[in-house]
């Protein structure tokens, strides 16, 4: 049976999709898949504060460093898990701001670059 949330192919016998939804109440419960990671003693986290200074840091200063950073921040998993993240959704979005804004003042900072040798 096909979950009617994140579209994944069930067995016709589950009870609960990956994702969380319960079949049989037709709501989103906790996903099995993070209820293991528990077990296992793997949790998504907050990037460092360091982590995040030096990417605004970077950032405001037209580098690319803070692209490399918020690239990290958004798509690092974990070592044990490769199919858990790193961080947790919050820090995710806040990750995908920073990459936003880091293209946008290198872009900048190229184009200022330009504009003095001219």
């Amino acid at each position: 049976m096909t979950c009617p949330h994140c579209k994944l192919e069930n067995p016709p016998t589950a009870q609960r999709c990956d994702c969380g939804y319960d079949f049989e109440s037709r709501g989103m419960k906790g996903s099995y898949l993070d209820q293991a990671r528990r077990e296992k003693g793997i949790s998504s986290g907050k990037p460092s504060t360091f982590v995040l200074f030096a990417g605004w840091a970077l950032a405001a200063l037209g580098g690319l460093g803070a692209i490399f950073i918020a690239r990290h921040i958004v798509y690092a998993k974990h070592l044990s898990d490769p199919t858990a993240y790193r961080y947790d959704e919050p820090s995710r979005s806040h990750g995908r701001i920073l990459f936003g804004v880091s293209v946008a003042m290198t872009i900048m900072w190229l184009i200022v670059r330009a504009a003095a040798r001219a």
